[in-house]
């Protein structure tokens, strides 16, 4: 039967038309490379109005402050510019340009409304509020926590309706909490503080992009009060409705365990119960994105619904024939796409993978899948215009650029293979190949093209993530997730079959986290790497794009010519800083309320001086602040660790750096600790070679590449009973310790108190005169003796501490007439010695003025003095000469 005409003549219809030559293939071989490039991009419109817009977004993210009052009237702007474009034909590409990049500005700018519960935590005081629970609870070592949403707060026994959602941590017994839930308790909020360290984690940042206005703790002594149904948005309500049957079906059914919770996790978006060493795990094998739901579950979600009802469709030869396959396959598995993004909470991710996915088939629906770039730039379009501050997220970069480079590279790999595969016979053979080959394809291409995000933003790059993902990802795709949500529609439908299905999907997970240890236990699984900065990360996207066209457009490679040359200076420069710099620069980084501080001495050794640290250890100071610091200044290896005195919050943070990057020895006061997190660090320092001095082995002073070392206290082997017993007497045996370059030097002081600073000042007062003091003690009021100070006679003083410190101290130290740097107000201090002077740099100046200020020209609210001013006022503005 034949109606119209056959399918085989409509293949063969299309094939002609596709290897027949077009004009724009003759144009294109005619172009140059730059019109090549601009051609392209004008017959995309779409990509030039995503690119406009989110540089708009950009713009109006770091300039919202300047901008914030003209709010309203910023949306003039984009109708007044793209008003000429409806009635201008010729031209009109300018003002649409210019309208999309006014729009992102001003729909960012509108989204930087004051939080009113963020002014509220910033006076840090005790509040009754009424909130609803928002998410399951998640158990970390010393407290759990949930994100609720507050309705309303008290101040000062005021009511004050608000719609703000908050972080929200519990110490001590908490009752059962589940979504939904509606609470009346009274807290104590916070607002979130960053770390203040170059190449840190913007946490606070972080928190603003999420929605999450501040932090809350449960004041002690007083109880939650559960209340009847909470108040959560109606559709977010509905979605819990769904959800909630799912997740007590596998807490009532399956064990608790590590299937459990990554069951939960890829089918309900829910990670509360994953530990950390499951993460780890994952991170470690290049498999981090399988724990959140994002666009590869979406993807195969996706991809299985499409050839489901491909199958089904061409089952009937007259349905075949009737209407296009593709098309109504496309339009058929949105919905299971749409319904797996409300199961899984309808998170950010898994929502603008759901956007990125419906955007696709509805190109496919309406006959357009062949431009994939448009339809990838109208997906990003969509994304950034619902939710403007996701292009400012790591989970958005990294999607949109691997669906990038999917569409640019992996067709060029796939056709590279194919002789390959077509010279395997044809039948299963050659299809088991080309499934082969195309997951192969997949995986190198999503590999190159995020290595540079992966490395800016989680410093390490896994070297097993090619065969990892080939065999993770299809046991995923066919067995996890779909049993898992057969799983989740049978607790919906039919709950006496949920529980089996739910039995048969841990099975799976199951084997996948088998699969997945067993490429962990290599013993190179992943390296850490030095961060590249953004301006380095455009760099090397500039050498992948430039390489990749290179191939096909011969004029591009006097492009990657130039992007390898300033690829070569950039290394040439960082090679001269790490290995043969003159230069001596001390970093005294943000560690709260503990000492932390890297040495960076000429010709390249480097020297890490205590590791800060937390009580009960649920947050390492070494992984989470040193590191990334040392890594993003291309620092992969130290020669020295100094321990003052052993004391969590000096060397909580040492046993990551090493384990990490390769210490040679340790220097310490000969006292040991008894507790676990010191014998670990011990252990570790043993594992790895670690060479341990103390006095008097420890020479009282040597030089290290022109820099002299001085341990000026202890001089002899201290008592050991110390260890345990008191801990003002372990702070009075802390390794005292000048360093001295250029006739200028720093003092290192660790906790000493009273008895010691008297006497080091009875004994050695000549030694203890240096140009900047590291306030003893984090500026407690047992340390700091008027005496002491005036033999140091320093020029500047830096605290570290998490607060300004004891009133007394900070009253003798401003009496100094000095700069007074604290790590909690200025984040990291930079001081830095060559022969030409000393500068001091803090990271964050007092105003946001200078970035670097030197002791001869110091910095004070934004304005550069040097010593040519006369000054009125010595407690506010300090002019300082160097010291012979």
């Amino acid at each position: 039967m034949v109606v119209g005409y056959s399918l085989q003549e409509r293949r063969s219809d299309m094939t002609r038309l596709k290897s027949a030559p077009t004009d724009s293939d003759t144009d294109e071989k005619n172009l140059s490379f730059p019109n090549l490039l601009l051609s392209a991009m004008f017959q995309r419109p779409l990509v030039l109005l995503f690119l406009a817009t989110a540089a708009g977004i950009t713009a109006g993210h770091h300039l919202h402050g300047y901008l914030h009052e003209a709010a309203a009237f910023l949306w003039l702007v984009p109708l007044l510019l793209t008003a000429p474009s409806a009635v201008v034909r010729s031209g009109r590409w300018p003002w649409l340009i210019c309208g999309a990049f006014s729009a992102g500005l001003a729909l960012d700018v509108s989204l930087h409304q004051p939080s009113t519960l963020a002014e509220i935590a910033a006076k840090r005081g005790v509040h009754r509020i009424e909130a609803t629970v928002c998410e399951p609870l998640a158990d970390y070592r010393r407290y759990r926590r949930t994100i609720i949403l507050v309705h309303r707060i008290f101040v000062e026994n005021t009511p004050v309706k608000v719609e703000e959602y908050v972080l929200f941590k519990i110490y001590g017994p908490t009752p059962s909490m589940h979504p939904g839930d509606g609470l009346e308790l009274r807290v104590r909020l916070s607002p979130f503080k960053n770390f203040n360290n170059p190449g840190g984690y913007d946490y606070a940042g972080r928190m603003a992009l999420k929605g999450i206005a501040c932090s809350a703790y449960q004041v002690s002594g007083h109880k939650i009060k559960k209340t009847e149904e909470g108040r959560l948005p109606v559709f977010r309500s509905m979605i819990e409705k769904i959800r909630r049957p799912v997740r007590d079906l596998y807490t009532d059914k399956l064990s608790p365990g590590k299937p459990r919770a990554l069951l939960r996790a890829l089918i309900l978006g829910e990670k509360q119960e994953l530990e950390r060493e499951v993460r780890n795990c994952f991170a470690r094998t290049g498999l981090g994105h399988v724990l959140a739901v994002s666009g590869l579950h979406i993807g195969l979600v996706g991809w299985t619904a499409f050839t489901l009802a491909m199958k089904l469709i061409t089952a009937s030869y007259r349905l075949s024939l009737a209407v296009v396959a593709a098309r109504w396959a496309a339009l058929l598995c949105a919905f299971p796409v749409i319904m797996y993004t409300c199961l899984a909470g309808f998170q950010i991710s898994s929502r603008r993978a759901m956007i990125m996915a419906c955007t696709y088939l509805a190109a496919l629906f309406i006959g357009r899948r062949k431009d994939l770039w448009s339809t990838l730039a109208l997906a990003g379009l969509i994304v950034v215009v619902t939710d403007p501050h996701s292009l400012f997220t790591v989970s958005f970069q990294l999607s949109f650029t691997a669906v990038a480079g999917i569409i640019w590279l992996a067709p060029i790999l796939i056709k590279a293979a194919n002789p390959v595969v077509n010279a395997v016979p044809a039948g299963f053979p050659r299809t088991a190949l080309s499934y082969i080959t195309g997951l192969a394809a997949l995986t190198i291409t999503v590999t190159v093209f995020l290595a540079p995000l992966l490395a800016h933003y989680f410093q390490r790059l896994s070297l097993i993530s090619l065969p990892a993902n080939m065999t993770v990802v299809p046991l995923l795709g066919t067995f996890v997730v779909p049993s898992g949500l057969l799983s989740a529609f049978a607790a919906l439908v039919y709950p006496p079959a949920a529980g089996m299905i739910a039995r048969f999907a841990e099975a799976g997970v199951q084997a996948l986290i088998h699969l997945v240890q067993f490429w962990d236990s290599f013993a190179f699984t992943s390296v850490y790497v030095p961060v590249p900065n953004r301006a380095e990360v455009l760099l090397l996207y500039a050498l992948i794009c430039f390489t990749i066209l290179s191939v096909r457009h011969p004029r591009a490679r006097i492009m990657l010519i130039a992007a390898v040359a300033v690829f070569i200076f950039d290394a040439a420069y960082w090679t001269y800083r790490l290995h043969f710099n003159s230069d001596l620069r001390i970093t005294f980084l943000d560690v709260g309320h503990g000492n932390a501080a890297v040495i960076e001495m000429p010709r390249g050794t480097r020297m890490v001086v205590d590791g800060g640290g937390f009580p009960g250890g649920g947050f390492d100071t070494g992984e989470m602040l040193i590191a990334p610091f040392l890594r993003s200044r291309k620092i992969m290896s130290v020669h020295y660790l100094v321990l003052s005195h052993p004391q969590t919050d000096h060397f909580g943070g040492l046993q990551f750096i090493a384990d990490h990057f390769g210490p040679g020895e340790l220097w310490y006061n000969g006292i040991h600790s008894p507790l676990s997190s010191y014998k670990n660090l011990m252990l570790t320092l043993d594992r790895s070679g670690t060479a341990l001095r103390a006095p008097p082995e420890l020479p009282e002073s040597f030089l290290i590449n022109g820099v002299r070392i001085e341990i000026l206290h202890p001089r002899d082997i201290p008592d050991l009973s110390l260890a345990t017993n008191d801990s003002s007497a372990v702070n009075n045996t802390s390794l005292v310790m000048r360093v001295c370059y250029q006739g200028s030097c720093i003092l290192f002081t660790g906790d000493i108190e009273r008895e010691t600073e008297e006497l080091l000042t009875a004994e050695i007062p000549d030694l203890l005169s240096s140009l900047v003091l590291l306030v003893p003690h984090h500026g407690s009021r047992s340390s700091s003796t008027p005496a002491f100070l005036k033999a140091v006679s320093p020029q500047a003083c830096i605290v570290s501490a998490r607060n300004r410190g004891h009133s007394s101290v900070a009253s003798r130290l401003e009496a100094l007439d000095v700069p007074i740097f604290r790590t909690s107000e200025q984040g990291a201090v930079e001081v830095t010695i060559n022969r030409k002077g000393c500068w001091i740099k803090p990271f964050i100046t007092v105003g946001g003025g200078c970035a670097g200020c030197r002791l001869s020209v110091i910095c004070y609210q934004g304005k550069r003095l040097n010593s040519k001013f006369e000054y009125r006022n010595p407690k506010q503005i300090k002019i300082f000469k160097f010291k012979d």
